[in-house]
């Protein structure tokens, strides 16, 4: 069997955690598996965006820098 061939989930997750926090960015359906009121959560819409280097010869830092100053120029931030 290829790889390619496994079925895999197709919701979106990270887990980030830093000094002061734990932080997860996770599809909606995923809340009710946390036990309550153990999660504050933020009412903001993300959008999840695959971008791979490519046939235009472009590294992923070259292509995370052409994507990221536009953005920032418009004060979306990226993670």
């Amino acid at each position: 069997m290829d790889k390619t061939d496994i079925p895999r989930p197709q919701h979106f997750f990270s887990y980030s955690e830093t000094d002061r926090e734990v932080s997860l960015i996770l599809d909606e359906t995923h809340i009710p598996a946390f036990p309550k009121d153990t999660l504050d959560i933020c009412n903001v819409i993300w959008r999840a965006v695959q971008i791979e280097a490519g046939e235009s010869g472009l590294g992923a830092l070259d292509v995370v820098s052409q994507v990221s100053k536009p953005l920032a120029d418009i004060n979306v931030s990226i993670m």
